[in-house]
């Protein structure tokens, strides 16, 4: 279940561009890198300290079809196991 509040400082970050400037940061980043990459990774190289900002980003990007999960490995930030993302085409 989604809380109310969530939802209107989604709406909020959303009306202000905010959204859809973290997803093209997001977006082109993970470019730059040019290979699959963890969250982590991406928020590293990016030089992001809001991990979570890069996360939620990349929920929107999957479920809008432009990235989806390019298969798991060890993340070279956490050192743990952790799901990589690509672009779809």
């Amino acid at each position: 279940m989604i809380r109310q509040t969530s939802i209107l400082a989604y709406r909020e970050i959303k009306k202000d561009g905010v959204v859809d400037t973290d997803k093209q940061i997001y977006m082109e980043i993970l470019r730059a890198m040019g290979c699959p990459s963890t969250d982590r990774e991406v928020a590293a190289f990016g030089k992001i300290s809001d991990m979570m900002r890069m996360e939620r980003r990349r929920n929107d990007l999957v479920h809008e079809g432009l990235i989806q999960d390019a298969g798991i490995r060890k993340c070279s930030i956490s050192k743990r196991l952790c799901h990589t993302w690509w672009f779809t085409c």
